[in-house]
């Protein structure tokens, strides 16, 4: 099972939007 640069960082993206999207929620709560 191999990850490719494209998975790796469309990954890590999707986690960081994930994460500002929830912390603004928090604060926004």
């Amino acid at each position: 099972m191999s990850r490719t640069i494209e998975d790796v960082l469309a990954y890590t993206i999707a986690g960081m939007a994930f994460s500002d999207q929830r912390q603004a929620y928090l604060e926004r709560a």
